[in-house]
């Protein structure tokens, strides 16, 4: 055999990667540099390096991490090694996933296991404590995510582009100047109005005022808009895609998807909390389109899981289709009532 049929065949030969390495996607890192702040001002250098090669692996040693492919490197800034890690961590289930779909007697098994009890019980005491005070009202924003399936239950949140701005918008409820500026400059506040609800009553303030309408109206109207705005944003979860590899790329990952999940939280009442409410409309519709949308309501004694993986297959939005988890405890409403008896009434 001549040299260069030896040279080709060894060319032609896989290498194999360093001790540790994992494969990386090559459009799995074109994802992450494009997405993620870590990569900013690295992302030019890196993709050069990486561009032609088929295979990549990506290596930590020592606290460095590193890109391979075939017998070179190429060192990463050590704030964007751990971010592809987890960014690969998150792809690589896929095909776990579509091997070996989770069951629904999985998912009721990880729900109701003493760790997923505990996961769901800390999620709804951490919205309790997170509430949000206004027009005479508790609110306790919806929280939601992806969830999977290892050993045990783990549900990864996801950022909800209103969530900071509703403590806001209802701390500035009688505050016309404050309304104004947050219209104007926060973007989670104009998500909130995007029906232009309180965009139409700011614009109409300045004339009521002039004509001397009674203040008490005035302020009657403004509080309604608002508290209709926190309202409407408390109990929907909107999926940001602009942040949703961040998030992935924050968060470890391990086993299998389970889907996108959310919450729907209790109700304050003067005697007690009571339940979150069944899946909606909107929820259903999300469900049919893209597949799992794990719905877990609270209630005064447990919680009610609503696996609607099914209206996917079917791409139906026909709650008939949901198949329930339940859960109910003494200890359950006990611990909730204790925590509902220490809330300052609003």
């Amino acid at each position: 055999m001549t040299a260069t049929a030896l040279l080709g065949l060894a060319l032609a030969l896989p290498v194999e990667p360093p001790r540790g390495a994992k494969p990386l996607p090559p459009a799995v890192l074109e994802q992450a540099l494009e997405k993620l702040p870590e990569a900013a001002g690295q992302g030019a250098a890196i993709r050069a390096w990486a561009n032609g090669r088929e295979q990549l692996w990506l290596r930590e040693k020592r606290g460095v991490w590193s890109l391979w492919s075939r017998s070179e490197s190429l060192e990463l800034p050590p704030e964007l090694g751990p971010k592809l890690e987890n960014t690969r961590q998150y792809f690589s289930l896929t095909e776990p996933t579509l091997a070996r779909p989770i069951t629904f007697e999985e998912l009721t098994a990880a729900l109701t296991s003493r760790a997923g009890v505990r996961t769901i019980q800390a999620l709804f005491e951490d919205m309790i404590e997170r509430r949000v005070a206004a027009g005479g009202k508790l609110l306790f924003p919806e929280r939601g995510g992806e969830a999977t399936l290892d050993r045990e239950l783990e549900l990864h949140e996801w950022p909800e582009p209103t969530r900071d701005a509703i403590p806001r918008l209802a701390a500035s409820i009688d505050n016309e100047d404050e309304l104004r500026r947050l219209r104007d400059t926060e973007p989670g506040v104009a998500t909130l109005d995007e029906h232009g609800l309180l965009k139409s009553l700011l614009s109409h303030l300045p004339a009521w005022h002039a004509r001397g309408d009674p203040p008490e109206r005035i302020a009657k109207v403004r509080r309604l808009t608002v508290m209709t705005l926190l309202e409407n944003g408390a109990k929907s979860f909107v999926f940001d895609p602009a942040s949703q590899l961040r998030a992935i790329a924050g968060q470890s990952w391990r086993g299998r998807f389970i889907g996108h999940w959310h919450v729907h939280p209790p109700h304050w009442t003067p005697v007690g909390f009571t339940g979150g409410a069944e899946p909606s409309p909107p929820d259903l519709e999300i469900a049919a389109k893209t597949g799992q949308n794990l719905t877990i309501a609270f209630t005064a004694d447990g919680f009610d899981a609503y696996d609607l993986s099914a209206l996917g297959e079917a791409e139906k939005a026909d709650l008939r289709l949901a198949r329930v988890v339940r859960y109910r405890s003494e200890e359950w409403r006990r611990r909730f009532a204790r925590l509902h008896g220490r809330l300052p009434r609003p």
